[in-house]
């Protein structure tokens, strides 16, 4: 009984309390409790932050974690794991959302994203090299100018699902050697490196049946720099980018392909599919031909 009061008194007032707190305690306490919406921890140190370590016997998959709009500009996050209770992952947490949080500049090397809400969060500029992408929602987020060299986004291995990258910006981002595999449907690469990368979705990221022509639908690769990347839409299947916009791109074979330079800026489609995280894709018929690589 006196558990169960210490636990209902830590959820009800401790969130209150960081609000009033100094940066240093707020810090301090928003890593006890795993919530701390609309804060500002800029500059803060969460180097190697862990709610707790996972032990499959004493885990119970109930805490929320709650960053929602919390400003985490310039901060060392290098090593932070969020992995929540999702595909057979047994952690302390049941939720952890970062809707509209802000990582500019922030240092998240090695960061662990596995079945996290990132929907509209800004990480522009901030460091990302080998950080993980598991099953998350990363919809209309913001990654421009952001380094993800070796950044991970893996397929689930019995469903076929991945995260959701739909609307995402990664203009002006480094992919050196990323694999990122899930929905990339109006994802915008102009001016990205993307140099030995490897981008990959498939039907399977979907609820709803759609063809091999409509998995890169509206992705924009506009001046991207494509140079030895395998760009796939099955384990198995070649490239088809044919609903994808190339414009100056450099190609995987080192050829610039002009395509669809001619064409203006192309409209987002009102009729939007669901994909298996959280967030929506669509089907816009365009007319274009295959792109040789």
């Amino acid at each position: 009984m006196r558990k169960k009061i210490l636990y209902f008194f830590i959820l009800t007032f401790l969130p209150i309390a960081v609000f009033a707190a100094t940066p240093y305690q707020r810090t301090v306490l928003a890593k006890k409790i795993c919530q701390c919406p609309r804060c500002n921890l800029q500059y803060t140190d969460f180097k190697n932050y862990q709610y707790q370590t996972p032990v499959k016997k004493d885990a119970h998959c109930s805490i929320r974690c709650d960053f929602n709009g919390t400003d985490f500009a310039h901060a060392n996050m290098h090593g932070i794991n969020f992995t929540t209770c999702v595909r057979g992952y047994v952690t302390y947490l049941k939720s952890a959302s970062f809707v509209n949080s802000i990582f500019e500049y922030a240092d998240l090397t090695r960061a662990n994203f596995t079945g996290v809400n990132l929907n509209q969060a800004n990480f522009s500029y901030a460091n990302l090299s080998h950080a993980k992408f598991f099953l998350s929602d990363l919809s209309h987020t913001n990654f421009t100018h952001a380094n993800l060299s070796y950044a991970q986004s893996r397929r689930d291995a019995m469903h076929g699902w991945g995260s959701d990258f739909s609307f995402a910006d990664f203009s002006f981002a480094v992919l050196y050697r990323a694999n990122l595999y899930g929905n990339f449907q109006y994802a915008n690469f102009s001016h990205a490196d993307l140099q030995h990368a490897r981008i990959q979705t498939d039907l399977d990221v979907f609820q709803h049946p759609l063809t091999e022509n409509q998995l890169f639908e509206g992705t924009d690769f506009s001046y991207a720099n494509l140079r030895f990347a395998k760009i796939l839409t099955s384990s198995r299947g070649q490239p088809n980018l044919n609903r994808a916009i190339l414009c100056h791109t450099i190609m995987p074979n080192g050829k610039e392909n002009n395509r669809d330079c001619q064409f203006e800026k192309k409209q987002f489609p009102t009729n939007l599919f669901k994909p298996l995280i959280r967030s929506s894709t669509s089907s816009n018929p365009e007319n274009s031909s295959n792109s040789s690589y």
